[in-house]
This record gives structure tokens, C-alpha cells and sequence, in this order.
């Protein structure tokens, strides 16, 4: 009965209907994955704060050990962090003893003097106590960061006792923190009436763009959520050397010349992704029948559906079909090209000596192939 409608009062129209009928009211308990996905949530925070720190730390890494770069090439490693931490510019590195370098485990007796004559000799710019006081607390927040991340992986893998992840675990190529990602991602089954809405889900089904009588394929639609994606990539690079049933229909599509990467992940063609849609699809059977892996089942299934697309024929009653009528209504690029086509027979028929008119045709050898 408020004349104006704003915020505040809807808020507490809101409040006074809760209050006054309290049995009407039904309120959402939490499920099974409620809890798993806030410890989801959070280390996923953890991880994306350390990816900022890192992104900071890169740059002043240029400038105070331009030397070990050259250890970098596969990303920022532990011992690197630990020698920054406690060497946190060449200028201290470079007054090191190679007794306290070889404190830091991963590092030899050759490495650390390696890296002892590298600081001596290196071109950076970046010595004085400011710079290295600020690479210090950064280098000891991604170390604190990563001690946070292993202890809550550890929590999740401990106490995710779901029914979901051990049936996960049991297809070779998946380990605990996969199978506990992929459980808490995909939540209840039930929410997946068929194998392509989770596909569609993971944003695994090819994108393309239709116009007229043309298609063209664009790639991976990516309209589902990200992580679960990732999960599943690192888990058919794993399959592929881990799982001999994986690594083989792999090795097939490469030896037919399919691209490596392609045989992986979705791209531009109707047919990428092979190895992540056959291990979602694998997933999707195991979490439906409640069954744990089993190459055999899906190899038979693979059979079954070639046996049914070479039975297939043309004769197939419950499909139209219907003669050529060359007046039939068609699309401006297929008219286009019925012209183009048209009028390329002509002028090669005229080159040729013979007339259309006179239903002249070219002998085989000058046909076109």
C-alpha cells in the first residue's frame, strides 16, 4: 500500500511477510557439496592470489637476478623462491658462501656456485635495500600461500568421502584432487539428463555459425565454466600416458594425421576434443550407472555405434525424400555459385571447340578433376 517503491521498503515489506507467515516458508538446506565447494571456493581464491603475486614478483626478478632467468623457463620453482627469500638481490647472492646456498634443497655444490658467479657478473639494475625488502615480503607471501594451498588440498582430499569421488578415482588417469574437483563441479548427476547437456556444461560442444546454405566452425564454445575445463584437460594429458585404452584411440587419431593438440582440446573442426569428450563421456556412464571404470563397456559401445552408422542406408523409410526440382527456391550464395559454376562450364566448353547448344561435352582428358 506504499505509493513509492524503493529499496529500503521492499527490504522491509520482505521482512514483515517472513515474519507473519513463518509456515509458508521453505527454507533451502544445505547439500552434501555445500561445504566441499566453500573449501572449493576458497582455495581457488588462494591459487588466484598467488597467481597476482607471481605476476608482481616477475618483473622485479628482471631487474635484481636477470641471471636466473634462465631457471624460469618453466615457471617460478620452490628452491628459487627460498634462494629470493634469503638472497633477495644479486648484490646479497653474489656475497653468498656456497655452504649456505646448499642449505636450500634442490640446489648442489655446482649449482650454487653457479649461481654465486652468475650474481657476481650479472647486469642488474635493481641492489639497493628498498627493492629487496619488497621482493622479500612478496616471495614470503607466495611461500605462506603455498603451504595454505597444499594444507587445504590435503583437508579436502582427507574429508571428501563422497560416493562420486571414489568412483572417480577408480578410471586410471584421475587422482584424488581431480576426482574431488570434478565431483564437487558437476554436483548432483540428476541435474544432466543426457551426456550432452554436461558437455554443454563443461562448454565442450563445438561452436559454428549458420547463414543460408554455409557453416563455419568457429571452436570450442567456452560457454561453460572454466575450471571443471581445466580439470578435465589435465586429466586426458594424464589418461594419454597413464591409461593404455586412452593413450591408444589417442595414437590412432594422431597416425591419421589429426593434430596432437587438436585430438585433446575442441577447435575449429566438428571433430576436436576426441580424448576430453570420450573421458566425459566416460565420466558421465560411471556417475549415471554407478559403476566404476571399465574400458570394456565403452569399447563395445564403440563398436555398437560403427556397426550402425556403416548399416545405415539411404532406403530409410522414416525420412523424406523428394526429386531435384531445379526451381526450387535457394539461397543468394547458392545462386551465386550455380552461376559461377554455370558460366565456367561455358567458356571452357567454347574453348574447347564444342557448343552447349549442340550438347558437345569435353573428352575425358580435358575434364575437369
Amino acid at each position: 500500500m506504499n505509493r513509492n517503491i524503493t529499496d529500503k521498503i521492499s527490504a522491509k515489506n520482505i521482512a514483515i511477510h517472513l515474519i507473519n507467515h513463518r509456515d509458508k516458508i521453505d527454507y533451502e538446506e544445505d547439500d552434501i557439496f555445500s561445504s566441499f565447494k566453500r573449501t572449493w571456493t576458497y582455495l581457488r581464491l588462494l591459487k588466484k592470489q598467488r597467481t597476482q603475486l607471481l605476476n608482481q614478483l616477475d618483473p622485479l626478478m628482471y631487474s635484481a637476478h636477470p641471471h636466473l632467468q634462465q631457471y624460469c623457463r618453466e615457471g617460478t620453482r620452490q628452491w628459487i623462491l627460498k634462494l629470493v627469500r634469503r638472497y633477495p638481490t644479486a648484490k646479497h647472492l653474489s656475497r653468498a658462501r656456497i655452504k649456505g646456498v646448499t642449505k636450500i634443497p634442490y640446489i648442489s655444490q655446482e649449482r650454487a656456485h653457479e649461481l654465486i658467479e652468475g650474481a657476481k657478473y650479472t647486469t642488474a639494475s635493481a641492489t639497493d635495500d628498498i627493492m629487496a625488502k619488497l621482493i622479500k615480503s612478496i616471495t614470503i607471501k607466495i611461500l605462506d600461500l603455498d603451504k595454505e594451498i597444499n594444507q587445504q588440498i590435503k583437508v579436502l582430499e582427507q574429508n571428501c568421502d563422497l560416493p562420486e569421488v571414489e568412483l572417480l578415482k577408480s578410471f586410471i588417469g584421475i587422482g584424488t584432487y581431480s576426482a574431488v574437483g570434478l565431483a564437487i563441479e558437476i554436483g548432483a548427476k540428476e541435474r544432466f539428463p543426457t551426456k550432452k547437456h554436461l558437455a554443454s556444461f563443461f562448454g565442450l560442444h563445438p561452436k559454428f555459425k549458420m547463414s543460408g546454405d554455409g557453416v563455419k566452425y568457429i571452436g570450442m564454445s567456452k560457454k561453460g565454466r572454466r575450471v571443471p575445463r581445466e580439470i578435465l584437460f589435465n586429466v586426458a594429458k594424464s589418461a594419454i600416458n597413464t591409461n593404455p585404452y586412452i593413450g591408444k584411440i589417442y595414437a590412432e587419431y594422431v597416425a591419421n594425421g589429426k593434430n596432437k593438440m587438436a585430438a585433446i582440446v575442441p577447435t575449429g573442426t566438428p571433430d576436436g576434443g576426441i580424448i576430453m569428450h570420450k573421458i566425459l563421456r566416460i565420466i558421465y556412464g560411471m556417475l549415471k550407472t554407478n559403476t566404476p571404470y571399465n574400458f570394456e563397456i565403452d569399447s563395445s559401445n564403440r563398436i555398437k555405434t560403427h556397426v550402425m552408422k556403416k548399416d545405415l542406408s539411404f532406403n530409410d523409410s522414416s525420412r523424406r525424400y523428394q526429386a531435384f526440382d531445379p526451381k526450387a527456391p535457394i539461397s543468394r550464395r547458392q545462386n551465386k555459385r550455380r552461376k559461377e559454376r554455370e558460366e565456367a562450364h561455358n567458356v571452357f566448353t567454347l574453348s574447347s571447340g564444342l557448343s552447349p547448344a549442340l550438347g558437345g561435352y569435353p573428352p575425358r582428358s580435358l575434364k575437369r578433376r
